[in-house]
């Protein structure tokens, strides 16, 4: 009898422990909105939209959450501008530590503080502006490229040796002579290994960071602008947009052709 006593007294306390998480799990507000999770269209931000997707964050109080609201947003100043006196800029890198960014102003190369601290001018060209700058993955390097220079008839691209020690650089290669017209854009395989560089005589061209020497050149339509290069980040791959509404992408390892597309218009940005 008293076995039976306590089988009966088990089962009673089991089904009292059911029924309290059951109610327990029917009231929970993990987003502590007032609505319980199990209505709650967004359980896990607070809200109190009513007219659609219950529980959704509504800030204007229309009782429609905000993502179905139209987002109006009035941008304030930019936290910090950056002027160079000498020209425009038109290209700008990060290094990889996010403390420091080079910057083309006019025909210097200049190193700035992310707080807005001018540092040094690394590098100036004899002339015409700076079109593409691009540190390398490990930051040691930096490539940059200018317009054409008229007077001197000669492209402008070097590479420079960071010394971050001093905050100084150096010319480490001129690659100037591989190219015949101006130089928008540079990039940098995600190893380092390789440094690509687009020209605007409408070639793409990948060299080699051991000793400088070009690998290969990739074709785009003779005179069109490679304004924008991209490599893969397994280095397999190379993409150009050129000025004709070219989008080509080739395989580095030996030149050919991966893909085309050619009905771009305005070509000139990858990402």
């Amino acid at each position: 009898m008293g076995g039976i006593r306590k089988s009966v007294f088990i089962a009673s306390i089991l089904l009292i422990t059911t029924i309290f998480n059951a109610a327990m799990v029917t009231a929970l507000d993990g987003d502590n909105d007032g609505i319980d999770d199990a209505v709650d269209d967004c359980p896990f931000a607070w809200g109190n939209s009513t007219i659609g997707y219950s529980g959704c964050p509504d800030g204007d109080g229309n009782g429609d959450p905000d993502f179905t609201n139209t987002q109006l947003s009035d941008w304030d100043d930019s936290m910090r501008a950056l002027y160079s006196s000498d020209g425009s800029s038109r290209a700008v890198s990060w290094a990889p530590d996010s403390i420091y960014l080079a910057v083309g102003g006019g025909s210097d190369v200049i190193l700035y503080t992310a707080n807005g601290l001018t540092i040094a001018t690394l590098f100036s060209f004899p002339d015409e502006y700076i079109r593409s700058l691009a540190f390398s993955p490990d930051g040691s390097l930096l490539a940059a490229g200018a317009y054409f220079n008229g007077g001197d008839n000669m492209s402008q691209i070097v590479v420079l040796q960071m010394d971050w020690p001093t905050k100084t650089a150096t010319v480490l290669a001129n690659l100037s002579s591989y190219h015949f017209d101006d130089v928008p854009s540079v990039t940098w395989s995600s190893n380092g290994s390789y440094l690509f560089t687009g020209s605007g005589e409408g070639e793409l061209r990948q060299f080699a960071a051991n000793n400088w020497t070009m690998v290969r050149n990739y074709s785009f339509a003779p005179g069109d602008t490679v304004w924008s290069i991209d490599a893969s980040p397994d280095n397999r791959l190379i993409a150009g947009l050129a000025a004709g509404g070219e989008l080509k992408v080739f395989w580095t390892n030996n030149g050919t052709k991966y893909m085309e597309f050619a009905n771009h218009t305005g070509s000139h940005a990858l990402g």
